[in-house]
């Protein structure tokens, strides 16, 4: 019976395993040779605003292109989707580092800003006819927007602040010159760096401390052989008006001898990390070789982070984090980040 099924099958619709592939391939799309899951298939939300009598658009950082928005009628769409671009090309629409869903409107009155409320990858097509129109769409989730009016540039940015938060205060020695290379070969190097500036009467507030200054670069440790006196060395910049700042990146090397991912699997009740498709701890390639990621949704994860960071090894009141690589980056992968389909506590 099985047999004749498929033959009436195969007769009455000589098209239907293509069809099968056809459909299956919804779920999937290309990236160079590579292709990557699309958990929600060919779903999406998109939805066009019209901005009558505007002279500008702005917004949509991060890209390399100009600050007024530009026509995209022959060119790609703006893209917002969060990805460690190495070696980014300029006059470009494409995705890099940043991605802020947010278009102010400038017109000869007034401002007009709206937020789209959207994490999923977004593009944005801009148009300038018959006035300027942005149309919005987003692979998945919902449709959840805000829009503002006001007649001037602060009054504006006060009404989009009050839905998104207000930036703290920065600490006052941050508003000064920071030095930071890719990289100091060890404390030597950092004080020789240090007296350079003072012999030129150059003055600066900090040090940053790139990936190098840790073991095997893993985070929260320092390399002793390199610095083998972290406290001292902060104390000698104190003693001047100066900060140390050391790298700290959300990825973590799944080595087992590293107290850090050691301490983490220690939580049996919940997992404190990105998850794959099928429920497991993702792994990821990054600086410290074989990584995984710490899951920032999952409040618990959040506290595990602050207590690393609360009892960082060998630091001091003169000493500050540097937050990188928030992409997430993961090397070889592809456009360097997480798969689409990773899991995440809700």
């Amino acid at each position: 019976i099985e047999q004749q099924q498929n033959i009436i099958h195969t007769a009455q619709f000589p098209d239907a395993t293509k069809y099968e592939e056809d459909i299956n391939n919804l779920y999937f799309d290309s990236f160079g040779s590579a292709n990557r899951s699309i958990p929600y298939g060919p779903s999406s939300v998109a939805l066009d605003f019209s901005f009558p009598n505007s002279q500008n658009l702005y917004g949509l950082p991060l890209h390399t292109t100009s600050y007024t928005l530009e026509e995209t009628i022959n060119d790609e769409p703006y893209r917002l989707f969060n990805s460690d671009v190495y070696g980014y090309p300029l006059d470009s629409k494409g995705a890099i580092y940043g991605a802020i869903p947010y278009v102010l409107s400038r017109s000869e009155k007034d401002y007009v800003e709206m937020l789209w409320l959207n994490g999923a990858d977004t593009w944005i097509d801009i148009r300038n006819d018959p006035h300027k129109n942005a149309h919005w769409i987003s692979e998945a989730g919902t449709i959840e927007f805000f829009l503002f009016a006001a007649s001037t540039p602060d009054a504006i940015i006060f009404k989009l602040h009050v839905i998104i938060g207000r930036a703290p205060i920065p600490v006052y020695a941050m508003l000064g010159y920071h030095q930071s290379r890719y990289s100091y070969n060890d404390e030597k190097d950092v004080r020789e760096v240090d007296e350079g500036f003072d012999s030129r009467q150059i003055p600066y507030e900090s040090i940053w401390l790139d990936i190098d200054h840790t073991v095997e670069r893993k985070y929260f440790t320092w390399d002793k052989s390199k610095y083998p006196d972290p406290l001292a060395l902060q104390e000698l910049y104190k003693n001047k008006s100066r900060f140390v700042v050391t790298i700290v990146d959300p990825h973590l090397s799944d080595d087992k001898g590293y107290f850090v991912y050691s301490q983490a699997l220690q939580r049996t009740d919940i997992s404190l990390f990105v998850l794959n498709k099928d429920k497991d701890t993702y792994h990821g390639k990054c600086w410290p070789g074989s990584s995984v990621y710490i899951d920032y949704l999952n409040s618990q994860a959040r506290e595990f982070w602050i207590d690393l960071i609360v009892n960082y090894p060998d630091t001091s009141d003169n000493h500050f984090i540097w937050n990188d690589m928030n992409e997430p980056s993961v090397f070889e992968s592809i456009e360097m980040t997480m798969p689409k389909d990773c899991l995440y506590f809700l």
